[in-house]
């Protein structure tokens, strides 16, 4: 429902927008703004999102127990990191996108439940009272085609193709019980690490709108519902920015990203399953040339 939504008010801005873009763009002007006609834009910039995280992970076909890493392992739900994105425009309707930012997060916590989870041939249960020190690191590195189909200078509009790659990286460490499926369980310290990537492409639309040659909107909307085999997922990209051009090579912008994914892999190996929900404001630097 968010996601057609969302696709709703994208279309119907792609239809009204372009149709008014020509109103209020003076006379002997010209039809030209920075962002929409520049064959380079690199920008450098801070990320300030809020995070809900859940996850399961398993092994030997047995998926581990889903639990919400903020709530259960007490990280950090809102968090300050660095990103950096651009694009490069290959003609007025084709540009290539990409954009990156990485997060970590640690903390301390004594469980509260029970908590199984997969390592390797092993399956580690950290019991309710045990003291747990865990690490979460994500990256997240997505490229994106986009293709125009109207760009006059002013308003520009158009598709997208994209695949992210999501790169997490779990770790807990504390008295739990091990579980080789062949011996009999034992208790000890024990740490369990797990690292897994998961690429998402998506489909969607953009829209980007100069008010004049120096403010600059841009909306983008991007979405997945995958259902192959033992392997599900939705994925859910949204941002709103506005952009303004200082000098010819420099700028600032700035505005609110978010993104859900929830994908599931039951399969017999390793199977994992993680619901990863982050959004905040984003504030940058930007390069065009």
């Amino acid at each position: 429902m968010r996601a057609a939504l969302v696709l709703l008010v994208a279309t119907a801005l792609l239809i009204v927008v372009p149709s008014s873009a020509r109103a209020g763009w003076n006379d002997g002007q010209e039809h030209e703004s920075r962002i929409l006609s520049d064959r380079w834009n690199v920008w450098v910039g801070g990320f300030v999102p809020s995070f809900k995280t859940s996850v399961a992970i398993g092994s030997r076909g047995l998926l581990g127990t889903l639990f919400r890493l903020e709530d259960t392992l007490g990280l950090e739900e809102d968090v300050s990191t660095g990103r950096i994105g651009g694009f490069y425009r290959f003609s007025a309707k084709r540009a290539i996108l990409f954009d990156y930012t990485g997060m970590n997060r640690d903390a301390t916590r004594q469980l509260e439940r029970d908590i199984v989870i997969g390592d390797g041939d092993d399956r580690v249960t950290y019991t309710a009272g045990a003291i747990i020190a865990s690490k979460f690191d994500n990256d997240i590195f997505t490229v994106t085609y986009r293709h125009s189909f109207i760009n006059n200078g002013k308003t520009e509009a158009g598709f997208t193709a994209g695949l992210s790659a999501f790169n997490f990286d779990i770790a807990l460490q504390g008295t739990g019980t091990v579980d080789d499926g062949v011996n009999e369980p034992v208790e000890r310290d024990v740490e369990a690490d797990n690292s897994f990537l998961i690429p998402v492409p998506s489909f969607g639309m953009y829209i980007n709108h100069a008010f004049t040659k120096k403010w600059i909107l841009r909306m983008n909307a991007g979405i997945l519902n995958l259902d192959v085999g033992d392997i599900e997922g939705r994925y859910l990209n949204t941002s709103v920015t506005v952009d303004y051009i200082i000098t010819r090579h420099f700028g600032l912008g700035g505005g609110f990203t978010r993104q859900d994914v929830d994908v599931s892999d039951t399969g017999p190996d390793n199977p994992y399953a993680v619901e990863y929900r982050l959004g905040g404001p984003t504030l940058y630097f930007s390069l065009v040339f």
